[in-house]
């Protein structure tokens, strides 16, 4: 936009007052580069780049409290416009308790996990982000031994490992991904 400055950036500060006490999920994608902070903890962040990239992360939040939040972002000169989206879900205990159910329910578990990164997404852990390694606990308690299907974006730390019957890295599989993780499982 002709009169606006190649490179920018901005503080956004605000208060969150969650309906529910717990542990929160955040997503935030955007190009550029962007620190989400919840109470003072830094939860989210990437690196600079041209084009959209996610980051996630995990807040434990008091209910009807309002709690600080500070986004920070900065956009410089890129082939696409600058955008950045915050999400965030209000936990969910049945979900765990879902899974659960349908593993005591099987004879074989199998747990999806994920962990998006990519270039300007840079990790500040290797644990798979959220709450992705309790789930694989709770349902190993339910049905031992579960086959667990990660889909990192590199090296991530697997607490869980002895508990496990097999792990599959499907590192960046493609449009193929179901298919193929299909026919390895079966």
């Amino acid at each position: 936009v002709p009169g606006l400055p190649s490179a920018w950036s901005v503080r956004w500060t605000g208060t969150l007052t969650a309906p529910t006490g717990g542990a929160y999920r955040f997503s935030v994608s955007g190009n550029g580069a962007f620190k989400v902070f919840v109470g003072g903890k830094l939860i989210a962040q990437t690196a600079y780049a041209d084009f959209a990239t996610l980051a996630q992360g995990m807040a434990d939040l008091p209910a009807g409290q309002p709690v600080p939040i500070t986004v920070e972002y900065a956009a410089t000169a890129a082939a696409w416009a600058s955008s950045l989206s915050i999400g965030w879900q209000a936990p969910d205990p049945a979900m765990v308790a879902q899974a659960v159910a349908a593993a005591k329910r099987s004879s074989v578990a199998v747990v999806f996990v994920n962990d998006v990164t990519g270039e300007g997404s840079d990790r500040s852990t290797l644990a798979i982000p959220g709450d992705q390694d309790q789930l694989i606990a709770a349902v190993a308690a339910a049905k031992p031994h579960p086959v667990v299907v990660l889909n990192p974006g590199g090296a991530v730390r697997m607490p869980w490992l002895n508990r496990s019957a097999g792990v599959i890295a499907s590192w960046c599989p493609g449009q193929g991904f179901g298919t193929a993780i299909a026919a390895l499982l079966w």
